[in-house]
């Protein structure tokens, strides 16, 4: 990839994400990409990072997860895979092959885990008191995966479920996805972002695979034969833990929870709330457009607009006198009434654009059509069939001028 190319692929993101993700987030994107030029499988590399790139952006759109947040959680976890590979073959080996056959011991299986874990939490810079220990269970038909238990010692202890339902030792990029997971959560981190994580760990870990010629699951073990070959032989695989109960209290890995979306994991919810937001799947953009008002900035906003443009802020009779101002880049609104004073009730109020007004197709898509739907707020007394036609209103007024113009030429 030459100079020029990068500076195309800066133009895009810089006309492209704009409103998406802040100039310090585009710049590091260009810089994350003109470093991969410089690795080995360079093109494929850049080609992964604009994939990641634009697929944060199609997060953003549909979850309102923050495209900068999701890149930047793929962009380390691209790292990490790399430099695993790249630095300690052996250590990769051992991922990707983890028992090579079904005699394989239950210790050395556990001990090869807890040196992945170990070197997550190097990379993440996991203080060595807030570590515990990393085990290995049969859960049978729980469908934890695995589970990372704080408990009142906080030990931050880690147990991979290696049974039935639980993390496939076949399979190198499903044993590395788990682990960061599990260590993100060591780490201090929430079920959202662990779950941001696992997805982009996954992906990361296949990729450098194919990169660098790496097998996974060479063996073809059939995992239960060997759990069964490994109780049978007096090793310890511990069965049934009061650890893996507790945590199946909290069923984050339950299918009923893996339907919602990772915006929403942070907090546990009961399988009924979860099956409402998968009847309810614009629930996530919805919320998203309510809280944007959460980034606006009425001191910001200096510029005032024609009231032909404030035909959503001057609803009611005791409206017509407000004036509405905007921020030079667009994204900031005030609303003021005659007497000067802020406006800030949800039928009026100024909001924050994710898109600047001039740029008006995505503006149109992001800030008007959010609000002809479903208004400022929950609270907002205006309905969808008003703000349409206050809109169409608007826009037969536009045209009226043009069409008395056109009759006066034709005399």
């Amino acid at each position: 990839m030459t100079s020029g190319q990068l500076t195309d692929v800066g133009n895009v993101l810089t006309g492209d994400l704009n409103g998406l993700m802040s100039e310090g987030e585009i710049g590091q994107t260009v810089q994350d990409v003109g470093g991969l030029t410089q690795a080995p499988k360079a093109t494929g590399r850049v080609v992964d990072a604009l994939s990641d790139l634009g697929n944060s952006v199609v997060t953003q759109l549909t979850t309102g997860i923050d495209a900068g947040e999701v890149y930047q959680v793929k962009t380390e976890e691209r790292q990490r895979a790399l430099e695993k590979q790249r630095d300690d073959v052996n250590g990769t080996a051992q991922i990707n092959n983890i028992t090579e056959d079904v005699t394989a011991d239950a210790e050395q299986v556990q001990d090869a885990l807890a040196d992945t874990v170990n070197g997550i939490q190097d990379s993440m810079g996991v203080a060595e008191g807030d570590r515990g220990e990393v085990t290995i269970y049969d859960g049978g038909d729980s469908p934890v995966v695995a589970y990372t238990d704080t408990g009142e010692t906080n030990q931050n202890d880690i147990g991979f479920n290696v049974g039935e339902n639980g993390v496939d030792l076949n399979d190198g990029s499903e044993i590395w996805k788990v682990a960061v997971h599990e260590s993100a959560h060591t780490d201090g981190e929430g079920e959202r972002m662990a779950h941001l994580r696992t997805d982009a760990a996954k992906r990361a870990w296949e990729r450098e695979n194919a990169y660098n010629g790496n097998m996974t699951g060479a063996s073809g073990m059939e995992q239960s034969e060997w759990v069964n070959n490994q109780k049978n032989s007096g090793t310890t695989i511990q069965s049934g833990t009061a650890k893996a109960s507790d945590v199946e209290e909290f069923d984050a890995y339950n299918p009923q929870w893996m339907l919602r979306n990772a915006y929403n994991r942070d907090t546990a919810r009961n399988a009924d709330e979860d099956w409402e937001l998968i009847g309810d799947p614009l629930r996530p953009v919805r919320q998203n457009h309510y809280n944007r008002s959460n980034n606006n900035e009425p001191d910001l906003a200096t510029i005032q607009l024609p009231q032909d443009m404030n035909i959503f802020h001057t609803q009611g009779e005791n409206a017509q006198g407000n004036i509405k101002f905007v921020s030079p880049d667009g994204h900031h609104e005030k609303i003021v009434d005659a007497n000067g004073d802020l406006v800030t009730d949800p039928l009026n109020m100024g909001t924050y654009n994710f898109a600047s007004p001039d740029k008006w197709a995505r503006h149109g898509l992001k800030d008007v059509a959010p609000y002809l739907i479903w208004g400022n707020t929950p609270d907002d007394s205006s309905t969808g069939f008003n703000r349409t036609m206050l809109l169409v209103g608007q826009g037969v007024k536009n045209l009226m001028p043009k069409k008395e113009d056109n009759a006066a030429n034709k005399k």
